[in-house]
């Protein structure tokens, strides 16, 4: 791969939130410097998570306002 498109982008992004949103427990288990709280894997979880919708809803919209045409 030379090239990360915006689709690619996009689905590299979705697909890492997924991993992370499965694997969540996981992180907190590291107990993760400097605040070692047990929720560093939720916080990351809950922030990329957050992210990956809203790209998918801007997405969305964007294809609504402009629709591709083949």
């Amino acid at each position: 791969m030379t090239k990360i498109d915006g689709i690619l982008l996009k689905q590299m992004i979705i697909s890492g939130a997924n991993n992370l949103y499965n694997n969540y427990p996981e992180v907190d288990a590291l107990n993760v410097f400097p605040v070692p709280d047990g929720d560093t894997g939720t916080n990351m979880n809950l922030t990329i998570s957050s992210g990956a919708k809203e790209m998918t809803l801007l997405s969305m919209m964007l294809l609504k306002l402009f629709p591709v045409v083949y």
